[in-house]
């Protein structure tokens, strides 16, 4: 349940800036997408940090970190190569 509501959260949090990025660019005020972009990153990353911060340690054992390197690695080059 605790996922669903993460998922949630995430794409309403994505439409709404989908949604004022359209707005802001009927008014001409979007002479800045990248920095709108940058604050939307940074925001995530921080709220992401806050829900992942009460299960423990954030970065993997020594013993996995070459699997979560590779892995992490995999997750960023195949999508990316897909789209």
């Amino acid at each position: 349940m605790r996922g669903f509501l993460c998922a949630l959260g995430s794409a309403a949090g994505s439409a709404a800036i989908n949604l004022l990025t359209q707005y802001e660019a009927r008014r001409g005020r979007s002479e800045r997408p990248y920095n709108r972009a940058l604050v939307g990153f940074a925001v995530g990353a921080v709220c992401l940090l806050l829900a992942a911060a009460p299960s423990g340690a954030l970065l993997p054992a020594h013993t996995y970190l070459a699997t979560s390197v590779a892995l992490l690695g995999h997750l960023g080059a195949i999508p990316t190569a897909l789209a």
